[in-house]
């Protein structure tokens, strides 16, 4: 398997602290490429406090090469492709079941776009301690944590094109016969 490049995704305007642990960590310890995929009014705010990371002490002189910024205004399918008509899920943290749903479909615009066959994907407060690369070796299929047997914990996800793609087509079917499961149940 080629390297696969990690994606983390951040839908919304206020960006929680601990995504910048969590990109340090994986700037030490991966040599792929790192996709940001970020609401265009948070882009900058981001670049300024990852331009201060000190990851010279670690031999990294300039992981501004490693890192893209992808805003989620170029993404523009991918968000009309989740319709919910579900008010409950609007109101339980500022839309978190929707946001964690909506990240697939920008996931998959995002692969297509820069057409890319694989990633990996981490949650925002997700830490890891070695290259993802060394972890999963010539797989083709979705990997996902699994906590019971319906139900996964989207936290750490090796993620093909296809597969993706497969999924969502799933997840729009259920949504438009209004069945709203949040992201771990679909």
């Amino acid at each position: 398997m080629t390297n696969a490049s990690l994606v983390y995704v951040h839908i919304g305007d206020k960006i929680p602290n601990y995504i910048f642990d969590s990109i340090y960590q994986s700037l030490l310890v991966n040599n792929s490429k790192i996709y940001i995929i970020i609401d265009d009014s948070c882009i900058i705010y981001m670049k300024n406090i990852i331009s201060k990371f000190n990851l010279e002490i670690y031999g990294i002189l300039n992981h501004e090469l490693l890192l893209e910024y992808i805003p989620t205004s170029i993404l523009t399918d991918g968000a009309r492709k989740i319709k919910v008509n579900n008010e409950d899920h609007f109101k339980f943290r500022d839309s978190f079941w929707i946001y964690t749903t909506l990240r697939f479909f920008y996931i998959e615009e995002f692969m297509k776009i820069f057409k890319i066959k694989h990633i990996f994907h981490i949650e925002n407060d997700v830490m890891i301690y070695t290259s993802l690369n060394k972890v999963v070796e010539n797989i083709e299929s979705l990997h996902v944590v699994k906590d019971s047997p319906n139900r996964v914990i989207p936290s750490i996800m090796y993620i093909p094109y296809n597969t993706l793609v497969n999924m969502n087509e799933f997840i729009s079917n259920k949504l438009k016969n209004n069945m709203y499961l949040n992201d771990m149940e679909l």
